[in-house]
């Protein structure tokens, strides 16, 4: 996202800026971002520099974001990061700067940002390290903890087209009887040859010990051939949405995540699928195939019911 422009917050003007401490809090934070970014105009550089050199709290704000982005520059991988991410970890820095400046009313004679490295340590010698030390490594964990969290729930993002998150919304059509099987049959290779027939391409129904096949469904989804196969276990049921795997990989009707696709290309063949409630779904391919399972028995136990073969 560019960040060539923004506004200050109300109040504050760059052609009547004034170097009072107070008013430097006016500054809208993005425009720091945007500043370590190189992502600024010129007027608005010199805004910041001065709001820097002369507010603690832009100070460590500055100072914060910049080793953070140099760190995670070197050793994260680059993510598409949403929206709602980058305010939780405003807000957090927010409220432990504003927690610093709050102990340290004492001015600090701090000199403006260079490009040069040796004088940009000038810049921050003036700030006590333990506060530097201490609110970076914070942040730093903060940062960390933020990406890890993105990282996990961006395998089961709800979405129109999200493979795992259609499978859990239809689990609930078929336990609530909204949506009904086209071919009521125990018998699975039966449906297997009948489901293969619509689709075009190698349907796996596996034929298993301990549940009762129900029977299946074969329907087009944005444009690609869905096979549903239903087993009940007790009083529980078992629910599978299948797909092909090259047309799922290709993601340009169905979308499986990156991660779950790296997983299954390292050859693993059977995975849980992040826990939102008691709907459980599981990940699992044979051959040309993907499917998630859902149930509200527990993702072991779907796995063992699904792979105890007769």
């Amino acid at each position: 996202m560019s960040r060539k422009q923004f506004n200050l917050d109300e109040g504050s003007k760059p052609n009547s800026f004034d170097k009072n401490k107070n008013d430097s809090k006016n500054i809208n934070p993005e425009l720091i971002t945007a500043y370590i970014d190189n992502e600024i105009a010129s007027d608005e550089k010199e805004l910041v520099q001065e709001s820097i050199s002369n507010n603690l709290k832009q100070n460590l704000r500055y100072e914060f974001e910049r080793l953070t982005k140099n760190e995670f520059r070197k050793r994260v991988k680059k993510i598409e990061t949403p929206q709602y991410l980058y305010k939780n970890i405003y807000d957090r820095i927010d409220e432990y700067c504003e927690s610093i400046n709050s102990k340290n009313n004492t001015p600090h004679p701090i000199s403006p940002p260079l490009k040069g490295e040796e004088l940009y340590r000038r810049t921050i010698q003036s700030i006590p390290k333990k506060y530097i030390y201490t609110v970076s490594g914070v942040f730093v964990l903060l940062i960390i903890f933020f990406i890890i969290l993105n990282v996990y729930y961006a395998g089961d993002i709800s979405s129109d087209n999200n493979f795992v998150a259609i499978s859990r919304t239809i689990y609930d059509d078929i336990e609530s009887g909204k949506m009904k099987m086209e071919y009521t049959t125990d018998n699975a290779k039966e449906l297997e040859n009948i489901l293969e027939n619509r689709t075009g391409y190698d349907v796996f129904i596996p034929d298993v010990k301990s549940a009762v096949l129900v029977g299946g469904i074969c329907k087009e989804m944005n444009g690609q051939q869905i096979v549903h196969f239903v087993y009940k276990k007790n009083n529980y049921v078992i629910y599978t949405l299948q797909a092909s795997r090259p047309e799922l990989f290709k993601g340009d009707k169905l979308v499986l995540s990156e991660d779950y696709k790296q997983k299954i290309n390292n050859g693993v063949n059977w995975f849980p699928c992040m826990k939102k409630d008691i709907r459980n779904a599981v990940i699992w391919c044979n051959d040309d195939v993907i499917c998630s399972s859902v149930s509200k028995i527990p993702t072991n136990e779907i796995h063992a019911t699904l792979t105890n073969f007769k």
